[in-house]
């Protein structure tokens, strides 16, 4: 019995050990920026009713690489996305969806105007691994009742420009400042009633939770940089007296 007792008192402290360590590292990811809000407090929720240490392992398993080495699932950041020559694509085509799904994805060859009608459906359109000609290509939508979804890689050059009423037409693509004249350019425009239209880059093999992630690391990235900037032009701007008052560079 006096050995069955000390075992108890061993397994609960192990448990309070794991749980500890579980919560520190949960707040530590949050603070990175590695999980938001709701996977905090979710993943929190869990650990704090967790009954094993291996439960608790299991909720931090994920997370256990320090933010700047972070393992991840392993994503291209290179698109697959091929040019072939500009006589080789159709100048029109039509992706027509009503009371159902559609979607192209893959390796399809993408005409010069791709007219999207989209009634009480879904679209998918994938420009991820898809086949452009170079210069200017188009994407024409009319969504009534229904949802219109492009995945277009980050490297690709793209413009929105579409009208909502009663709905939404989002917009998180990549839109890179100066756009090689040889390389292909995605201009979306569009007329939304009662749906939505949603244009993401993401890579190839990334989710939608990942990309929003890796947008956030980058958005941090930025600010961090862009603050090293500010402070070294205000220490350009001091003299030699007040930059050693200021102390060394942080």
């Amino acid at each position: 019995m006096p050995d069955d007792a000390s075992s108890n008192t061993t397994n609960l402290v192990a448990l309070r050990d794991a749980r500890e360590r579980a919560i520190e590292l949960l707040q530590k990811r949050y603070a990175d920026d590695v999980i938001d809000v709701d996977e905090f407090e979710r993943r929190l929720e869990t650990a704090q009713s967790a009954t094993t240490v291996a439960a608790l392992d299991k909720i931090t398993a994920d997370l256990e690489v320090p933010a700047d080495g972070e393992q991840r699932p392993a994503i291209s950041t290179s698109s697959s996305m091929a040019l072939v020559p500009a006589g080789s694509v159709e100048g029109k085509s039509t992706v027509f969806t009503m009371f159902s799904g559609n979607e192209r994805k893959g390796a399809w060859r993408v005409a010069r105007v791709v007219r999207v009608v989209n009634v009480m459906g879904g679209t998918e359109l994938d420009f991820r691994e898809a086949q452009l000609a170079p210069g200017d290509n188009y994407v024409k939508i009319f969504c009534m009742w229904g949802g219109v979804e492009i995945i277009v890689p980050p490297e690709l050059h793209v413009t929105v420009n579409g009208m909502a009423l009663m709905g939404g037409f989002g917009n998180e693509g990549s839109s890179p400042g100066l756009p090689d004249p040889d390389a292909p350019r995605l201009h979306i425009s569009g007329l939304v009633l009662m749906g939505g239209v949603d244009v993401n880059s993401r890579y190839p093999g990334e989710t939608n939770r990942e990309a929003r992630k890796r947008k956030k690391r980058e958005r941090k990235k930025l600010r961090q940089e862009q603050r090293r900037q500010l402070e070294e032009r205000k220490r350009k701007e001091l003299g030699p007296t007040e930059r050693k008052e200021l102390g060394p560079k942080s």
